[in-house]
């Protein structure tokens, strides 16, 4: 799995955000506390996924993006044909 940087902070266009409009656009507008945001290796936000998760539910999701799944499969039909 690799792991990138990005710069949320500067938009195409150069503009630079400001921390809660940063926080709008990862969370697709739902600034709910704890949302983790998946996105690929452009900036596109693929999910943000609401609320707390345990390790071994954020294990699933992990391997879900890494593994491009989301373009095939549904995360249910993924997650229920996952194993560790």
């Amino acid at each position: 799995m690799e792991i990138r940087l990005l710069n949320l902070w500067t938009t195409a266009e150069g503009a630079t955000m400001r921390l809660h409009e940063i926080a709008a656009v990862v969370t697709k507008g739902r600034l709910s506390y704890p949302t983790i945001s998946y996105v690929d290796d452009q900036g596109k936000v693929l999910e943000a996924a609401p609320g707390y998760k345990t390790a071994d539910q954020f294990k699933v999701y992990l391997a879900y993006y890494s593994a491009d799944a989301y373009k095939t499969q549904t995360f249910q039909d993924f997650s229920a044909a996952y194993t560790d």
